[in-house]
């Protein structure tokens, strides 16, 4: 593994606020925050939810708030509120530590607040840019929510994404390059749903051109998609049944049968957690990857990245993403501040490793968490193969050693 700069991954750092009062001048309570990285300064995307002294939820981005309270606001907010203890709940993605604050707001004063982010740990010191390839910016052509590509950009920074792709919108055809920004990509690529005994693909990076003659696409979806510069993604292939879109799971096994399955596939549960496993076993090179299929117009949704993809690559631009997607460079996640990196070798994820006879091989497992760790688990060909005890902390290192004689992964 590379060595870590200590700079870049805290585990001394907190989040905090600084609060000063003066009179509104009305006669009404207001709260204005400030949010921004503790160490640069710079202002920070956030995702708030606040809670005033009668239990109501406050808009700070006068779109509408999604069922749980929560707004997004680009590094700076204010709302009125009634007197009396207030919550503060602040976060910018699993990179930051987030804020959860009571405050005092005094009846005719003007609190403002400067919170001050502390940043953990960035996977990018190890080569990898995490996204969501799966998020409708407007699915329904009416929502609670007023959503649009901005906002939608504004949530996935929020979340601490690197790239965002939307898969399908009711907005019409403007791809809004503009809305990529050094350090953050938006783009939108089609969702195909190519059949109803199929399932639906991500062709993050592509708009691919096919004729959809073969009763299983997978491989024609694929040859356009690469010719375009793009990757393959089996999204939610078991979710929601009532749309029977757990035929995704018939096209992936089929595919998988015959050798020919796309780039990667979503994980969002154990189900398909074995579906994935199913593949590898038959043979395949299948990588892992994870979406929310958010529609942001609707109140109950997921935030983008509250499941994502860290794809290893040479430089935040989506060819690059994309052939690390291709070759499988990947892991996934539920969006929580857990990394975990595995290398066989020094190879990282979706190498391969000639086995020759009597000789052994060395796994090194690096798992970064700011939540204390139970356990990790080394897997080989679907069953553990080695479990190691972190003991509660909240980082481990391990190398493991072993012998391989015949065809597997891990």
């Amino acid at each position: 593994m590379p060595e870590r700069r200590p700079e870049t991954w805290r585990m001394d750092m907190d989040s905090y606020l600084v609060c000063e009062r003066s009179r509104s001048g009305e006669n009404e309570s207001r709260l204005a925050v400030r949010v921004t990285d503790a160490v640069s300064g710079a202002p920070l995307p956030v995702k708030v939810i606040i809670t005033d002294s009668l239990g109501r939820r406050a808009d700070g981005a006068g779109r509408g708030l999604y069922a749980d309270g929560r707004f997004y606001a680009d590094g700076e907010f204010e709302v009125r509120l009634a007197p009396g203890r207030a919550r503060l709940q602040v976060s910018s993605g699993p990179n930051y530590l987030p804020l959860d604050e009571e405050l005092a707001i005094e009846d005719g004063e003007v609190t403002r607040a400067d919170v001050r982010l502390a940043q953990w740990f960035d996977p990018k010191t190890e080569g990898y840019y995490c996204g969501d390839n799966h998020v409708h910016t407007r699915h329904d052509a009416t929502g609670e929510v007023k959503s649009d590509r901005q906002y939608a950009a504004l949530q996935a920074r929020a979340g601490g994404l690197d790239f965002l792709t939307e898969a399908g919108s009711s907005l019409g055809d403007d791809r809004a390059g503009k809305l990529s920004r050094p350090g953050f990509l938006f783009s939108s690529s089609p969702e195909l749903a190519v059949g109803a005994f199929v399932g639906h693909f991500n062709t993050p990076g592509a708009q691919p051109t096919w004729e959809g003659r073969s009763p299983l696409p997978a491989r024609e979806l694929v040859e356009a998609a690469h010719a375009d510069g793009g990757a393959v993604i089996y999204t939610h292939p078991l979710a929601p049944p009532q749309q029977l879109h757990w035929m995704g799971a018939t096209e992936l096994l089929s595919d998988a049968v015959l050798r020919c399955c796309a780039d990667t596939v979503d994980v969002r549960s154990e189900a398909e957690k074995y579906l994935w496993f199913a593949a590898l076993n038959l043979g395949n090179r299948l990588g892992v990857s994870g979406s929310t299929d958010s529609c942001l117009e609707r109140l109950r949704t997921s935030s983008p990245g509250d499941y994502r993809v860290y794809v290893q690559a040479d430089s935040l631009d989506y060819p690059s993403i994309c052939e690390g997607i291709r070759q499988s460079r990947t892991f996934a996640s539920n969006g929580g501040p857990l990394f975990a990196f595995l290398r066989v070798d020094g190879r990282p994820p979706g190498s391969e490793v000639r086995a020759a006879p009597e000789s052994r091989y060395r796994a090194e497992i690096n798992v970064v968490s700011w939540r204390p760790l139970s356990s990790v688990a080394l897997i080989r060909r679907g069953k553990e193969a080695h479990r190691f005890e972190p003991a509660g902390n909240r980082s481990f290192s391990a190398v493991h050693e072993f012998e391989e004689t015949g065809t597997a992964w891990y």
